[in-house]
């Protein structure tokens, strides 16, 4: 990308790492999905989306984590995290110790003066085929039912509580079609993320921070 910098992949995955194994070199390489469209996790995804190009797909068991990784550079001894994933800023700091500082680096380039340092880093990402919204629950007497006749030409689908989990399907549920009475789909948080674990909330802020790429319009309920 005309940068001074190269971003190399370190996936989970025996397949693949045995693969780079046998290169005997760092592999860079782009992701298999087209620009801004949703991330591949199964071989299929791939075929289906360049079926009509010169691409090779190894087949092997669906993704583990679901959404794409967590990916960091080292500025003047400083671990900036470039854009959040599952590997969170904790674990970074359990393996580097208290000699390297972990911080939130760029991750929003719309509001920045500056190239494109690492993939994620555009307003528009990860987008699915059809509309798609966003609510987060805060309450504790949520009514999902409420909320669901509230929009009735809006598909809404609860996102698991653990982070893991909403990660390995969220692309996955992304690519489910959407009714033709439908207008969009709406994902819903159910559970107010303040009354997780920190744990879990930093996991989800990697789902956040694809989810706020993806989304195209807002879902109000003031009943609620």
């Amino acid at each position: 990308s005309g940068l001074e910098t190269v971003g190399l992949r370190c996936p989970d995955n025996d397949l693949t790492r045995e693969l780079i194994s046998r290169l005997d070199v760092g592999v860079a390489a782009p992701s298999a999905n087209k620009f801004t469209k949703t991330s591949p996790t199964k071989s299929e995804h791939v075929s289906s989306q360049f079926s009509s190009d010169d691409v090779y797909v190894i087949d092997n068991d669906p993704s583990q984590v679901g959404i794409e990784s967590t990916i960091v550079t080292i500025k003047e001894g400083r671990v900036h995290i470039l854009r959040p994933g599952v590997i969170t800023s904790t674990h970074l700091k359990e393996v580097l110790g208290e000699e390297r500082e972990v911080v939130q680096g760029q991750t929003a380039f719309e509001d920045h003066n500056e190239k494109v340092s690492a993939p994620g880093q555009f307003k528009v990402h990860y987008r699915p085929e059809y509309e798609l919204a966003l609510y987060k629950n805060e309450s504790d007497d949520f009514d999902m039912n409420a909320l669901k006749e509230s929009d009735p030409s809006v598909d809404f689908v609860a996102l698991d509580a653990n982070p893991l989990v909403t990660a390995r399907h969220l692309y996955s549920l992304m690519r489910v079609p959407l009714e033709p009475s439908k207008r969009g789909r709406c994902f819903v948080i159910v559970t107010p993320l303040h009354t997780l674990k920190t744990s879990d909330i930093e996991i989800w802020q990697g789902i956040l921070n694809r989810l706020s790429k993806a989304i195209t319009f807002t879902i109000e309920n003031p009943s609620l």
